[in-house]
Formats: C-alpha cells, structure tokens, sequence
C-alpha cells in the first residue's frame, strides 16, 4: 500500500497545508524496572500509548527484547493499550517498545527486568502493583536500543521519490546525540551518517537507485558495542501517465513588437494527460534568453506565460512538460522579437488630489506621496513633489525634461526645463492626477520659479519665523513658535505666483495639495 499512499500524496501536494505534529507518547504499565522472573516465563507487557494529534488506534506499536523484534508493528487497541507476550531468556533482559503516528513521529520506552534459572529462589514476579526487587547489577556497558521504525519492510517506493528514514535510539552511558551512526543500502552503499538528536531521534533522507534494498542502521556507543536493525524495501520505476503538449501561441514565424511600445509577448500552451493534469509541471524557456517561466499546469491544462524581458531576436521558445522531475513532452516554436525605442514626448504634471499637512516624513516622503498617486491613477513613470527644503529643491534634483511638461489632459504647462523656469508657465498647473480640476487654490512649495527654495527674493521679506518648509516638512501643526508654515504657489496663476505666491500660516491640520512633476 505504501505505493498508492504516495500517488494520492502527489495529487495532493500543492494543497497540504503544513501543520507541526506532535510526538507520541509511551509508558510500559504492566510491570516495573527490575521485575524478576524465571527463565522461559511467558510474560505478557503491556504499554499505554496516546498522541496528541490522533486517536490511539491509529498509533502503531513494536516490541523487541535485547534488541531482538519479538511483536512486530501493530495498532494500539481503542484504549490506547500494546500487548505483546515475550517468552523470557536467562539474565539481564532489555524489553523496549516504540510507538509511532501516521507521520512516522516515534517514541520509546524501556524497562530492565531480571531473569533467574528455574527453580532459584532470588525471583520476585512483578506486575502492575509490585515494586522493585532486583539484586543482580547490571552490566557496565550494555548495546545500544534501537529502533529502525521508517520504513517498514516490504516498503515500495519510486525512483526519483526522497525516501525519509526514521529511527530512535538510547544508551545506557552515552548521550544519543555523540552516538555513531551510519545508515547504508546493501544496493547503494552508504546512504547517511547524522547524529541523533539529544532526544534519540534519526533522520536521514535520500533517493535511492531501481532494485531491491536491504536498509540498514547501525549505531556505536563509545565503547564499541553497536546494535543494528534492518528492513527490506524495493523501489520501482515510476509509473508515467501519458502526456501530449502544444504550444497555441505565439506560430512559427510570428514577429512580435514588445517592450517600450507596452506590448507584452503573449505565451500560451495546452497540456492533456492521461493522469491527473495538476500532478504535471511546465517550464517556458527562449534559446536567447533561457528560463522564463515555470509552475503547475492549470486544471484545465491550460499554461501561459507573458512579459517584455526579451532580447530583440529571433527566438527558439520552448514548452517542457515533467512529471516527478522526468520530461515527458516537448513542444516549441521559432519567433522574432523586435524592441523598438518608444519616444519619450512629454512629462506629466499634476496638482495631488488629495491635501496633505506639512508632515510629509521631508521630501523622500513627498516624492513617495506623488507616485503613490500616480500609480494609483495609472501614470506610468517616476514622479517627484515640487518641493524645497533647507538642503535641496527641484533645480538640484529634478531631470531637466528637453520635452514638453503637460497635465494629464495633454494641456501644455511650458515647452521643457527651461522654459518652465523662466518666471512663467503657458497654463496653470491646475487638474489632478484623474485631469479634474484641483480642490485647492494653494499649494505648498517653498520654491521659486527658477526651482531653487525660497519663497520671496528679498532676503528681508522671508518667512514669518524663517520657517518656510514646515520644518523641512515634518511639522504638521497649524501653530507654534516659531511661526510654522510653508511657501505657497497659486493653482490659478501662470505668473512667478504659479510657485512663489505668498507665505501660508500653518502646516497642519489639513495641509495643502501639491504639484508632482514626471522625471
């Protein structure tokens, strides 16, 4: 069954939603550390299992005896109770049982019991309510227990399938974390030689070649003693559905103008399979410029693709579809593509459409407010606030367009930089981002028409309190001392007023609008 459980896995992988499990829990209920018995004694253990993620007739026991299997996996009755009947030998006897879930999480639990020669008089039988008794000591060094409890044997699993190997192991003297291990593939070779965890626990993953396997896991205390476990598994060619592939667009031949004009280059394919088609991955690729794409084929079978991140060239494009990374069809296409240059003819402007206080986080955080409504309005390109500070203003940071400056409706504001700065515009700076009219007469601006700061050019007609810039806009108040307020230009105006206007008394609470010029 562990075949079909893995291609019911596969169907399901990109919807499983991850969630952490928790480890079982085991005790051994029936008897105590130390029990004594009489050699050859049918004793039956009992132990208790539980988790905290699943019912207990879920979890599945094993029993071994001085490392030896004695009550190979089982499930736990609905009481959360394992029962397995061990035939004792002479001696110290190790009895140990694991538990583990669905997902292969295991736990263990131990006990020694003391085994004596028929007919001595040293036993005390111990069960439930009994208490130690045991005289003999143990040994110095006793071998590892250990558990190999993933996989099972008689296991399937498939080529190219990362088989996940589990394990638990204590020691008597050693931590399990400094304990050797090595995990090896009679087949294969060695496959893995992690550490345990401090808990006790193995991991080790890896794929394995076609053929039968015998698994094994070996793990050395530092005193030489080892204990190893074994399991056969067998790994199969993987069973490959049948799968057709074409790519719909673009044809042999097609010439396909992308890039600066807006146009996107247009990806399409269909997929049909005589499994399940979401099991089945794509992958879009150019001989120019290599990966382009990949992901899960679509229920319907549908797979596309589209961008502009191609080079201006004649194209092979290709259409892989795999299945557990195996190719299983091909398709491709030859197409050209050809990048023409789109001429730049003009820059945006706009007055914001909405107002904002002088608290705009300084200029970097006016020029984030301007984009951010371009953007939202659908404007293509970079946008800065016509603002000045104590450091800088738009003739230091702005590009000095050689085209025209237009508002969103295609009206002219001036012919470029030049013309822009001269100390007047052709029309005034007055529809928005949309191309409706501003909600405002004012604007803050703090800039002069040749775009440097300040607002009068006088330096004895400035600012009331010198601080035309709302605190190199980062004041939001509409009062204080000094005097917080910023330089205003006119919406309405195509004179110097259209920047340098006048002082306006406040920063806050509402604030103003500004201007955004496209860079």
């Amino acid at each position: 069954m562990r075949s079909l459980t893995f291609l019911l896995m596969l169907g399901c992988s990109d919807n499983t939603v991850k969630t952490t499990n928790s480890t079982p829990e085991v005790i051994i209920s029936s008897h105590n550390n130390n029990s004594s018995f009489y050699e050859g004694d049918l004793v039956t253990f009992r132990a208790e299992v539980s988790d905290a993620d699943e019912s207990s007739q879920q979890l599945r026991t094993a029993w071994y005896m001085n490392n030896s299997l004695v009550c190979d996996w089982s499930n736990a009755d609905d009481n959360g109770s394992s029962q397995c009947p061990i035939t004792l030998a002479l001696g110290v006897t190790q009895i140990n049982v694991t538990v583990k879930d669905s997902q292969d999480a295991a736990a263990m639990a131990s006990l020694n019991v003391q085994v004596f020669p028929q007919g001595s008089t040293d036993t005390n039988t111990d069960t439930d309510t009994d208490t130690d008794t045991g005289t003999d000591t143990e040994p110095n060094n006793l071998t590892p227990v250990l558990f190999l409890t993933s996989p099972e044997n008689g296991d399937v699993f498939y080529d190219n399938e990362t088989i996940e190997f589990r394990g638990l192991v204590q020691d008597d003297l050693d931590s399990a974390d400094s304990l050797a291990v090595e995990w090896r593939s009679d087949n294969s070779g060695l496959i893995d030689i992690t550490n345990a965890d401090s808990d006790g626990n193995l991991y080790a993953e890896s794929t394995l070649p076609l053929g039968s396997h015998n698994i094994s896991l070996q793990v050395t205390d530092s005193g030489g003693l080892s204990t190893t476990k074994n399991v056969s598994i067998e790994v199969q060619p993987l069973p490959l559905p049948t799968v057709q592939c074409q790519i719909l667009s673009p044809s042999n031949g097609d010439t396909i103008v992308i890039g600066n004009s807006g146009n996107q280059f247009q990806m399409e394919g269909f997929v049909g399979s005589s499994g399940s088609i979401t099991d089945l991955s794509y992958n879009f690729s150019s001989s120019v410029d290599g990966w382009l794409a990949s992901g899960t084929v679509a229920s319907d079978g549908s797979v596309g693709w589209a961008g502009t991140a191609l080079t201006e060239a004649t194209h092979d494009f290709t259409l892989d579809i795999s299945y557990m990374g195996q190719t299983l069809c091909s398709d491709s296409v030859q197409a050209n593509i050809e990048q023409p240059i789109l001429t730049i003819t003009h820059k945006n402007v706009f007055v914001t459409s909405q107002a904002h206080n002088g608290d705009f986080g300084g200029i970097s955080g006016a020029d984030s407010f301007c984009q951010g409504l371009a953007n939202t309005a659908g404007l293509s390109g970079t946008y800065y606030a016509w603002l000045s500070d104590t450091t800088t203003s738009p003739s230091l940071r702005f590009a000095q367009a050689s085209v025209p400056y237009r508002l969103v409706d295609g009206t002219t504001i001036a012919n470029d930089w030049a013309d822009l700065t001269d100390g007047t515009i052709q029309n005034p700076i007055n529809k928005d981002e949309y191309g409706n009219a501003a909600s405002s007469s004012m604007v803050f601006t703090f800039t002069m028409t040749n775009g440097s700061a300040g607002l009068f050019q006088s330096p004895t007609s400035n600012c009331y309190g010198e601080d035309c810039h709302c605190n190199n806009w980062t004041n939001p108040n509409g009062q204080g001392s000094p005097n917080p307020g910023s330089g205003v230009g006119q919406t309405t105006k195509t004179n110097d007023d259209w920047t340098d206007y006048s002082f306006y008394n406040g920063c806050g609470p509402n604030g103003q609008p500004i201007y955004c010029f496209e860079q």
